[in-house]
């Protein structure tokens, strides 16, 4: 099982490589590629966001019992 402090850690990373392959994406827009540059950095920012949530309330729902 993964502790929370690693799942903290991955969607934190997961959710600056969404922003920053996202920015990425839409500064080379016009070149075809950029689409699926986008979506799959959106996707990365979206699981991030996911698993940072999931791990944040987990969190605190420990502590406060």
């Amino acid at each position: 099982m993964v502790s929370n402090e690693v799942r903290l850690f991955v969607g934190l990373l997961l959710i600056s490589l969404g922003i920053i392959g996202l920015g990425f994406g839409l500064s080379v827009l016009p070149v075809d590629f950029a689409f699926t540059i986008i979506l799959i950095f959106g996707l990365m920012l979206v699981i991030g966001i996911v698993l940072y949530l999931t791990a944040y309330w987990k969190k605190k729902r420990e502590k406060s019992e």
